[in-house]
């Protein structure tokens, strides 16, 4: 049993304020970037020598900064998890317990496995209370994306692919001359040049327009998060780690771990 004057889950919220102020920090880091018009609209011409195209295109490189504060929110947060399932161990009666993990797997099946080599340590009904969560992909996805960006070797920001998060047509006036053509593309980002063509007109033709463009920055590896905003799923993750250590610590309680 923990010391009356010591909070057994102390090191876990202290991760966890940790976190949190990392996510603030990232989002306050992307939005400057973004307050900066940090992009252009511009004309070029297509390989066909005669259409023009339309583009918004970055002006300068994504900061590197925001990246950093991403990958130490997450690294934060993934930790609270495991130090709230060591701190209920401990609580348990367990001496020196080392497998006391918070589990993850990529399907409902695989739980098991990991369950079975990483949580012996663990109280059943803090077992229990961690499988509630649904850890894998088809069910609690900013807790499985959370761990699996976390996880992987190269994890970046990315502006734009960094996808387009909104083009907003305020007016515009197109014309087609005869031989001509005026085209709206669906916007679609390209992040390997960092641009986006939302417009292609042809010979003797006319397009004139004011617009606004949202942007949001997403994290780099398509098959895990392919288009939510890095922000949103970090505060998402932040939201559910609370939530579990919260319930965490209760369950503590409930089953008479904490007095």
């Amino acid at each position: 049993m923990a010391s009356e004057n010591k909070d057994p889950f102390e090191s876990a919220k202290k991760r966890l304020r940790r976190g949190n102020q990392h996510v603030a920090r990232t989002k306050k880091r992307v939005e400057k970037f973004f307050r900066s018009n940090p992009y252009a609209k511009v004309v070029e011409i297509d390989a066909d020598g005669v259409t023009q195209l339309h583009k918004i295109k970055l002006t300068k490189p994504f900061p590197e900064s925001p990246t950093e504060s991403a990958l130490e929110a997450l690294d934060a947060l993934r930790s609270v998890l495991d130090q709230a399932g060591y701190a209920a161990a401990i609580l348990s009666g367990k001496e020196s317990p080392k497998k006391t993990h918070f589990p993850f797997a990529d399907t409902k099946e695989r739980l098991e496995n990991i369950v079975a080599k990483q949580c012996r340590d663990l109280p059943q009904e803090i077992i229990e209370l961690f499988r509630s969560f649904e850890p894998y992909r088809d069910g609690n996805q900013a807790l499985w994306a959370m761990n699996k960006i976390r996880n992987s070797t190269h994890t970046a920001l990315i502006p734009v692919g960094v996808a387009v998060d909104g083009l907003h047509m305020n007016s515009g006036f197109m014309a087609a001359g005869e031989s001509g053509s005026v085209a709206i593309h669906q916007p679609v980002w390209n992040s390997a040049k960092n641009e986006m063509i939302f417009a292609s007109v042809g010979p003797n033709s006319s397009f004139e327009y004011d617009m606004n463009i949202n942007f949001k920055v997403i994290f780099d590896d398509a098959d895990i998060a392919p288009s939510q905003s890095a922000i949103r799923l970090l505060e998402l993750a932040a939201t559910e780690v609370a939530h579990i250590l919260k319930a965490t610590e209760a369950e503590c309680y409930r089953i008479g771990l904490l007095k």
